[in-house]
Formats: structure tokens, sequence, C-alpha cells
């Protein structure tokens, strides 16, 4: 409903009312932040007066199926697993649409490649395609794949980065034209989602988080640029069995971090919870959160801007970052939380015991903290940046 109050009551009519058909392979309930990005942008986009209707197309983990989220947002969801496949379903979807306004894939390869080049050059749609980071700068993959991504940002109608740092990367990395790439942030919704105090007594009985405990927290996938290893070193350095990591989220490192914990005799102070359904309730209990990535310059794998981070300050919660990738821009260093360098233990340590020793300190930071990404990644601006994109190519 805020969406709804604020685009009745503030934003001017356009011309012309625009369809809008959203291509992903991640969306909920599939982690991660692509799929959050997707599910906000699109849900946002429904609320404004000068969007018609929006339809979004999911090909990917999926349960087959559609739904309506309200009476403006259609979810098309399907389970397409090789490359073949996308094709044929992005073909069929973009005849189905074609009388659509916008076609806009959120993420690069194959999507976008394949909306870009299917809408674009055979449905002669305009066709935006927005990119995060490692999606486009990462090494891994064949040739040409490498190709693909890089044709895909040049034969856009606009490639659209979610943060300054990712598209000066692209510049550097690529040649593109600066004039040929835009940046707009995550829409993020003005409250984060309330969590019962039941519900937070409970997570905090289930792991033993007591009253006088001081928990760092670290959500999300747990792969090698996410620095998790250098959080378990810091813990392990301060030795005090009052200050806890936890982390929240799965992936191929999981074991690596396990051992490692293990063989500084941090056992006790570093919690695995996996993967769970909801981190609304972890972000209420916890006093910092901490995801020190770097840049895995061996894989191109990069923090784009660091949708946690934003989260993690919605609920007043200070954040602890690297000078790395898009997480400056997601943290106001020194009033939201601080910035170390990149994988640096010891300098992690040092912040994380400031802010222990420091409560007052502590709670200034995260009410600021809210404040800042209210007004940085405020759902209105994002929203109207876009429309406004849309319609300068109609």
């Amino acid at each position: 409903m805020e969406g709804k109050r604020f685009w009745n009551d503030t934003m001017q009519q356009k011309n012309k009312k625009l369809k809008i058909v959203f291509f992903t392979t991640d969306f909920p309930p599939t982690v991660g932040g692509i799929s959050e990005f997707t599910h906000s942008l699109s849900f946002y986009m429904a609320q404004s007066p000068s969007v018609t209707y929006v339809s979004v197309v999911a090909l990917k983990n999926q349960e087959k199926g559609e739904e309506y989220e309200n009476e403006k947002l259609l979810i098309i969801r399907d389970d397409k697993k090789s490359f073949a496949a996308i094709f044929f379903s992005i073909c069929y979807y973009a005849f189905k649409y074609r009388k659509y306004d916008v076609f806009h894939a959120t993420h690069v390869f194959p999507m976008g490649f394949l909306a870009v080049l299917i809408g674009r050059y055979i449905f002669r749609k305009p066709v935006f395609v927005t990119f995060h980071g490692t999606d486009i700068l990462e090494r891994r993959g064949s040739g040409k794949t490498r190709f693909a991504k890089e044709w895909t940002l040049r034969h856009a109608t606009r490639a659209i980065a979610v943060s300054n740092s990712t598209r000066n990367e692209i510049i550097k990395r690529y040649g593109i034209l600066a004039s040929q790439l835009s940046v707009i942030y995550y829409p993020l919704r003005d409250t984060p989602p309330e969590v019962s105090q039941d519900d937070a007594r409970t997570i905090r009985e289930k792991y033993k988080i007591t009253p006088a405990d001081f928990l760092v927290l670290y959500v999300g996938h747990l792969v090698k640029r996410k620095g998790g290893e250098y959080l378990i070193q810091a813990i392990a350095n301060i030795k005090n069995f009052h200050i806890k990591l936890m982390f929240v989220g799965d992936g191929p490192e999981r074991k690596n971090f396990e051992t490692l914990a293990r063989s500084l005799g941090a056992t006790d102070l570093v919690i695995f919870a996996g993967k769970v359904p909801d981190v609304s309730v972890f972000y209420n209990i916890s006093n910092l959160f901490s995801m020190p990535s770097f840049f895995y310059t061996e894989e191109g794998d990069i923090e784009g801007l660091g949708i946690a981070y934003l989260e993690a300050q919605q609920y007043g919660v200070p954040v602890l970052g690297t000078h790395s990738g898009g997480i400056p821009e997601a943290v106001e260093d020194g009033k939201s939380g601080f910035l170390v360098q990149e994988r640096d233990s010891r300098a992690l340590a040092e912040k994380i015991v400031f802010l222990y020793n420091n409560p007052i300190v502590r709670k200034k930071m995260g009410e600021r903290a809210k404040l800042f990404v209210r007004e940085k990644f405020n759902w209105r601006k994002s929203t109207e940046r876009h429309i406004t994109m849309y319609h300068s190519f109609q």
C-alpha cells in the first residue's frame, strides 16, 4: 500500500502508460541479491500510475505456474535448465508480449543476451539489461560466454549498473563508453519486515546467544571472495567469549570455514546457521553486520553493491565492510559503519572490539544507518529513474 499512496499522491502521470516484462532466472523463493532486486523492482514498478501492467518471466529453479502478486503484477514461473530451453522460452514469451513497451532482463547471461538478441533484433523492442558485478566481470566460463556478455552490454538499449563501482569496472574492462551505461541503485522498501520478540527469543535460545553476547552477523553465500575466513581470524584473535560470529547462508567454503574455526580454537565462537527461510530475525538480534568482501581477481569475482549491507542497516545495525567493489557506496564510512582494507583480519578485529566497547557509538551508527539507506536507496527514486529511462526510448 505504501507504493500506491506515494504514486497517487506525488507522481505526475506520463503521457503514455507502459507495459513491462522482466526476464530473469532469479526470483523468490530463490535466494540471493538478484532475486531480491528483481522482486523489488517489479513490485514497485507495478505501483506506478505510469505503468499499466508488469509481467515477470522467471525461468530457472521455479515451480511451473502463474500467480498474481497484485492486480498489475503477474509472475510466470518455469524451470528451464539448458540454454536451448531458455532460448525457446524467451522466443515464446517475446512473441506473447510483443505488444508490451519494455523488455528488461535483470542479469546479463543468458537472459540478457537472449532478450537483447530476440527482443531487440527480432521484435524491435527497447531492451534494458541490469548488471550487478560478478555476473559480468567473472573470468570463469568459455570465451564464447564472455563474448556474449560483452555483446549484450554493447547492444542493449541501455545497460544499467547497480553501482558506480561496477560501471567503472566495465568501462575499464571492455572500453564501453560511459554514455552507454546508467547507474540506478537498488529499490529498498521504507521499512524492513517486522520481527516478533517471540521469534527473536527462539533464535537466541536455539543458538545459545545470551543478553551479554555481542553478535557479529554475516549473511550471504559462503564463497571465497566474501571474506568469511578473515572474520573467523578476527574473532579468533579477539579471544572474547562474549563476541560471537554467526554465518547465515551456505556455500562451497563452509567446510573450509569450519576447519579454520576449529584450527584456531574458535569453534565455540563461530556459529553456522546454514540456509534459513527468513533472515529478518537474524538482523534483529545482531549487534554488528560484516561481510568483508574482496576483489577475487583470479575469478573476476567482486561485490557489485552488497544488498545484505542495506538490509542490515534498515534494522539499525551498524556495518563493517571493506574498500572493495560497490561496498563503499552501500556504507557511510564512519557514520553508518566502518570500512577497512581488503583481507585485513587485524583491522576487522580492531573495529569489532571498538564497537563492542562503545555501545553509545554503536547506537548512533545504527540510527544513522537507517536514515542513510532510506535516503540513498529509496524505492521511489529508483523506480522513477527506471521509468524516466524507459520513456526516453519510446
